[in-house]
């Protein structure tokens, strides 16, 4: 996403953030796009490491 928005992407508006991603500022993301999303990135989650003994 950094090449669409160059290296001020802390600039950016509140609009024209939330047209990057093509989001709504009272709704969110509509349901499709969160779909369309998890499909590409995957869940939003942290997978934690296993630690192994020694």
């Amino acid at each position: 996403m950094e090449h669409l928005i160059g290296e001020n992407w802390h600039a950016l508006s509140v609009e024209e953030t939330l047209e990057l991603f093509e989001s709504d500022e009272i709704e969110g993301l509509s349901p499709l796009n969160i779909k369309h999303r998890e499909e590409y990135f995957g869940l939003n989650e942290i997978k934690q490491k296993i630690k192994r003994r020694n």
